[in-house]
């Protein structure tokens, strides 16, 4: 049995431009997923999926490396505040003997490189929270 971390809000692809404010579409998962691009990476026999759940985004890994939940917003010259919350529903697997499970958020610009320093020497994301439930932000993130 896999186990789920649900998502609240989570934006991965983000391009700085002039405009008044940031328009996220459907920043609570209200509906459904739309406005919101789902990608899976190396799932065999039980790839992983995201799914809607009465106002939050369902991320269950599968045999996955990766599942991506990502949207493409323009961030205004002078941005506030870019925030999501992550709610673990029961929580990450650790009964799995591979790398342990993680889940990591990026701001990348148009050329998908990252915007904010990373939380650690070596990684690419600004936000890392481990199946311990540890987390990690970058400074200035």
């Amino acid at each position: 049995m896999f186990r789920r971390t649900v998502l609240a809000l989570a934006a991965a692809s983000l391009f700085a431009a002039p405009v008044a404010r940031a328009q996220v579409a459907n920043p609570g998962f209200d509906v459904d997923l739309s406005g919101w691009t789902v990608r899976e990476h190396g799932g065999l026999a039980d790839p992983g999926s995201v799914t809607w759940d009465a106002g939050a985004a369902l991320i269950r890994e599968g045999d996955s490396h990766l599942v991506v939940l990502e949207q493409t917003v323009v961030i205004p010259t002078q941005p506030n505040t870019l925030s999501f919350q992550v709610r673990s529903d029961p929580g990450f697997d650790t009964t799995g003997r591979w790398l342990p499970d993680a889940l990591e958020a990026h701001l990348l610009g148009p050329d998908r490189r990252p915007l904010l320093s990373a939380w650690k020497i070596g990684a690419s994301a600004s936000f890392n929270l481990q199946e311990t439930l540890q987390a990690h932000v970058a400074p200035g993130a």
